[in-house]
C-alpha cells in the first residue's frame, strides 16, 4: 500500500499522457485491492473513484462501478452504493469479469435485503447463483449465495424453507459463524428458543458481534428478561474491543429499549429508540424524544427505521396509559404521522406490486393503531380535526398501492401511446403473469424452480425499465410526490 501511494503521487506530478493515466489506473485500482483487503473501506473506495478517472474501458469502469459500490455499502453510505451498483448493472453483460457480475447481483441482493424488499433481493441471489452454478456448480460462493437466499426466506415468514436450505449447507462445513447466526434467527421465528439459543453460542463473538444481540432478543422472547439484559450489556461492554458495526449499535439500543417496554418503562425505553433512530436514519440526530423525522430523501429506505418508528410511537403510547397526560398520546400520533410517512416511502422505492402487497400486509397493524390514537384524541379535542386525519389515514392505506399505478399509467399517457417503454412494460408484465399461472399448475419440483428463475429474471427487467422512467424529472416527482387529496377536495369532487 505504501508503494503505490508514492508512485500515485510521483505521477501526480509528470504531464498528462495515455501512459500516465494507464499506470494511474493501475496503481489506483490495485490499492483500492489492498485497502479492501485491509477493510479500510474508506481509502478503497476513493481509490476506485479516482481509478475511474483514468479509464475509458467499460469493461473496467463496470467492475470499479461494482467495487465502489460494495465499498460504500460497506460503509452504510446506502444511497451511493445503490448510485454505483445500479449504474454498473445497466453496463451490457457482456462487459467486465464474470466474478464482478456476481458480486453485482450478490451485492445488490443484500442492499435490497437491508431495504427490507426481501422478494427482490431474493431474485438478485438467484440470478447470482445461477451464473455460478452455470460456470462452476462446486464454487464455494454457492453456498454463500444459498445462505442469502435461506436469510431472505427466513425474512418472508417461511421459517421452515429456510431452515431446510441451513441444513443442507451445513454438511460442507463451510460459513460456520453466518450459517449459525442465521439458523439461530430462524429457529426463534418457529419460537422454538432451546435451539435458537444453541445455535447462536455456537457462533464466535469476535467474528460476528452482532449475535449477542440476538442472543439477547431471543431470551427476551422466552421470557428470560435477567439474561437479555446480561447480553445487552456484554455488548456494550465489549463494542470497544470488539469493533463492532454502527448497525449493530443500533440494533442494541433498539433491543435495550424492547427490555425497557417489557419492564414496563417506557420513558427510558424512548430514550433507547431515539438513539436508535439516529443511528438507522444516517442523517437524523435530533436526540430529543418528542422529535421525529420531517421528510426522507435519497434513493435508500432503511427498513430498521420503520422498525423503530413503531415502536417508538407504541412506547408513547404505553407512556400516555401510565400518566394520562394528552402531550403523549400527542407525541404518539406525530410518531406515526412520522411512520406512515416514512412507510410510504419504502412502498414508492418498490417496483413490483408482490413487494408492495407483501409490505402492506407487515404494516396493517400501525394502521390500525395509528388509527386508535386519532379516535382517542378525537374524545380528548374534538373539535380539531382528529377524526379527519383518521378517515386519511384508513384511506392511505387502502389507496396507496392503486394510487402508484394510477401515476405510472398518467405518466405513460402524457409521454404518447406506442412509445416504447409502454410496449416494454405491458410485455414484462404479461410473461410475469404468464409464469405466475404455469406456477400455480406446475406440480414437479424442477420444473417449478425453472419458472421461478425465469420470473425473477422478467422481475429484474421490470425494475430496470422503472428507474428509465425514474431518469425523467417528471416521473420521479410524480412518484415520489406525497400528494393525497384532502377531505374538503374529496367533498368537492364528489359534488361535481
Amino acid at each position: 500500500m505504501s508503494g503505490f501511494n508514492e508512485v500515485i503521487s510521483e505521477l501526480y506530478k509528470l504531464p498528462r499522457s495515455g501512459f500516465t493515466d494507464s499506470l494511474l489506473y493501475q496503481a489506483n485500482f490495485k490499492l483500492g485491492i489492498l485497502c479492501d483487503l485491509h477493510k479500510d473501506y474508506y481509502k478503497a473506495t476513493s481509490s476506485y473513484l479516482e481509478a475511474m478517472k483514468y479509464s475509458s474501458d467499460s469493461g473496467d469502469i463496470f467492475s470499479l462501478n461494482v467495487l465502489a459500490g460494495s465499498g460504500y455499502y460497506n460503509l452504510n453510505n446506502f444511497d451511493s452504493a445503490s448510485f454505483f451498483l445500479l449504474h454498473a448493472e445497466e453496463t451490457p453483460g457482456d462487459r467486465g469479469s464474470f466474478e464482478d457480475r456476481v458480486r453485482l447481483y450478490n451485492t445488490l441482493g443484500v442492499l435490497y435485503y437491508d431495504n427490507g424488499n426481501y422478494l427482490l433481493s431474493k431474485n438478485y441471489f438467484n440470478q447470482a447463483l445461477q451464473l455460478i452454478e452455470a460456470k462452476n456448480p462446486a464454487d464455494d460462493f454457492v453456498y454463500s449465495l444459498q445462505l442469502n437466499m435461506a436469510t431472505c426466506f427466513y425474512k418472508l415468514g417461511l421459517y421452515e424453507q429456510a431452515l431446510n436450505l441451513y441444513r443442507k449447507i451445513l454438511k460442507f462445513k463451510l460459513l460456520p459463524d453466518p450459517l449459525y447466526m442465521n439458523m439461530g434467527r430462524a429457529y426463534a421465528g418457529l419460537h422454538q428458543y432451546t435451539e435458537a439459543l444453541a445455535s447462536f453460542k455456537k457462533v464466535k463473538i469476535a467474528s460476528i458481534p452482532g449475535v449477542l444481540n440476538e442472543m439477547a432478543r431471543t431470551s427476551l422472547e422466552s421470557g428470560n428478561s435477567d439474561s437479555a439484559s446480561a447480553w445487552l450489556k456484554q455488548y456494550q461492554n465489549e463494542k470497544k474491543s470488539l469493533h463492532t458495526n454502527a448497525l449493530d449499535d443500533g440494533v442494541n439500543e433498539l433491543y435495550s429499549g424492547d427490555l425497557d417496554i417489557f419492564k414496563m418503562q417506557p420513558e427510558s425505553a424512548l430514550r433507547h429508540f431515539q438513539k436508535s433512530l439516529v443511528i438507522f436514519s444516517g442523517n437524523y440526530s435530533e436526540t430529543d424524544i418528542h422529535k421525529n423525522p420531517g421528510s426522507f430523501t435519497g434513493s435508500f429506505a432503511y427498513y430498521r427505521l420503520f422498525e423503530v418508528l413503531v415502536k417508538k410511537a407504541s412506547a408513547w403510547e404505553m407512556e400516555y396509559k401510565k400518566t394520562s397526560n394528552s402531550d403523549d398520546i400527542k407525541a404518539a400520533y406525530d410518531t406515526y404521522q412520522s411512520t406512515i410517512s416514512f412507510l410510504s416511502y419504502i412502498e414508492r422505492s418498490y417496483e413490483t406490486d408482490d413487494a408492495k402487497i407483501l409490505l402492506k400486509q407487515k404494516s396493517s397493524e400501525v394502521y390500525t393503531n395509528a388509527l386508535t390514537v386519532c379516535l382517542e384524541l378525537n374524545k380528548l379535542f374534538p373539535k380539531s380535526g382528529y377524526k379527519e386525519s383518521a378517515f386519511l389515514i384508513t384511506e392511505k392505506n387502502k389507496a396507496s398501492v392503486m394510487n402508484s399505478q394510477f401515476k405510472e399509467r398518467n405518466f405513460l399517457q402524457s409521454v404518447g401511446s406506442g412509445n416504447d417503454i409502454e410496449s416494454q412494460e405491458r410485455n414484462i408484465k404479461f410473461n410475469i403473469a404468464r409464469l405466475n399461472s404455469k406456477a400455480e399448475e406446475e406440480v414437479n419440483a424442477q420444473a417449478l424452480q425453472k419458472i421461478n428463475n425465469d420470473k425473477s429474471v422478467y422481475e429484474i427487467q421490470l425494475i430496470n425499465l422503472r428507474r428509465k422512467m425514474e431518469g425523467d424529472k417528471r416521473f420521479y416527482q410524480l412518484k415520489y410526490s406525497d400528494d393525497f387529496p384532502s377531505i374538503e377536495q374529496l367533498q368537492k369532487s364528489i359534488e361535481h
